[in-house]
């Protein structure tokens, strides 16, 4: 064995442990998937685990229109933006940005690499950033990668924020980052005290409100428009990934900032752009969005529905107020065990589990769906009640 071998050996023992516990999340390969259920080794298994939000991953319209797309420009452009695009991306970024209320957006090939080529582009030496501790994994690398001050500030503590922007005069830009849902807790950032503090420390706001867009708000418009501040925020990075179900990140803001970032943000312009049916089917997802209000509505009695059958049940959700349900169990083996019970009675959902996160945090994380039907997230319920009576849990 090699230096370089032994010196990652234990992450094949981590893996290891975890595919004999038999539920490794790299070898769920789905044979097929349709609305709410999947087919996993030949068993067709209830999904709360994936964040297609309003159920429109399969909708005939989206796949219409990506076919349509694939039909006419073809698999792929082959290039990045800067070189070519189609009139399909060029759509997709004015109605991304009219949607959240922008002057213009940017497309990134994922959420991940807008996070990091958004950060790194607006920010030089001389600036601080402030992010919160629970920020996304992408933000974090964002920031590192960044030439600017980094400091972090307790998970939505604003009284720890403001300490750290009193202190922050001296610096050039100073940058307050967060995520609108924070995707393993499902709670919210409380973007409106956000807000008075870094206009009272004329600070920039940046949101990454990946899980929220499409979903929170009257409109769908995101996290900003369910705290009714969506013209406060200086900066919005979006995925396409969870309720517009393709792929792909987005930047939304002023025209000089996203002109900034369309031209000199490496994630952009050393990258391919997503492929053309990929934003097609954004643009069908978003338009849905739009028209079909009562799909978020369904949304919300699902999510009330499954969140409040696991309170009752004993279990603890950390607070949850959106779609992603945290079930927290406190340690890795009952974590695995759990999941894998739930597995073996159709039900399929993903344990979080050190090194991912610390032991006493391991849980479960769900997500509830529009096309969930009662009767499904009853089917949820007693599979939960069941495996936690038997591992003496609740």
């Amino acid at each position: 064995m090699s230096d370089l071998e032994r010196d990652f050996s234990h992450w094949a023992s981590i893996v290891e442990e975890v595919k004999k516990a038999g539920v490794y999340g790299y070898s769920a390969i789905s044979q097929k998937s349709s609305g709410t259920r999947i087919i996993l080794d030949g068993r067709e298994l209830l999904l709360f685990a994936n964040n297609d939000y309003l159920g429109l991953m399969d909708h005939p319209a989206v796949i219409e229109k990506a076919i349509k797309a694939l039909k006419d420009f073809g698999s792929s452009t082959c290039s990045s933006q800067i070189t070519l695009s189609t009139s399909i991306h060029q759509q997709l970024e004015s109605e991304l940005a009219s949607f959240v209320g922008a002057e213009d957006a940017v497309l990134y090939p994922s959420c991940y690499m807008c996070n990091i080529g958004t950060i790194t582009s607006i920010t030089q030496k001389g600036d601080v950033i402030i992010s919160d501790k629970n920020d996304h994994a992408s933000i974090i690398d964002g920031v590192r990668l960044s030439e600017a001050r980094v400091r972090f500030f307790k998970h939505n503590d604003m009284s720890h924020l403001e300490k750290i922007l009193g202190k922050c005069g001296g610096y050039g830009k100073r940058i307050v980052i967060v995520d609108g849902v924070y995707s393993m807790e499902g709670d919210l950032a409380p973007l409106p005290e956000l807000c008075e503090l870094c206009e009272k420390y004329d600070a920039i706001l940046i949101v990454d409100d990946a899980h929220g867009a499409g979903v929170m708000g009257e409109n769908g418009v995101g996290t900003a428009e369910w705290f009714g501040v969506n013209d406060r925020i200086d900066v919005k990075i979006g995925t396409l990934s969870k309720a517009l179900v393709s792929i792909g990140g987005f930047t939304a803001g002023g025209k000089n900032l996203i002109t900034c970032l369309r031209h000199s943000s490496r994630t952009c312009v050393f990258s391919t752009v997503i492929p053309p049916s990929s934003a097609a089917a954004s643009l069908a997802a978003l338009e849905i969005v739009r028209t079909q209000p009562e799909r978020r509505k369904r949304l919300w009695e699902n999510v009330v529905y499954y969140r409040t059958g696991l309170g009752r049940l004993g279990y603890n959700t950390l607070g949850s107020v959106t779609a992603i349900v945290p079930v927290l169990l406190g340690s890795r083996d009952i974590t695995l065990r759990i999941a894998i019970l739930l597995r073996e009675r159709g039900i399929f959902t993903v344990p979080i589990v050190p090194p991912a996160i610390k032991d006493e945090q391991s849980r479960l994380r769900t997500n509830v769906m529009a096309t969930h039907t009662k009767d499904e997230i009853d089917q949820a319920l007693e599979a939960f009640a069941i495996v936690g009576r038997e591992c003496g849990i609740i």
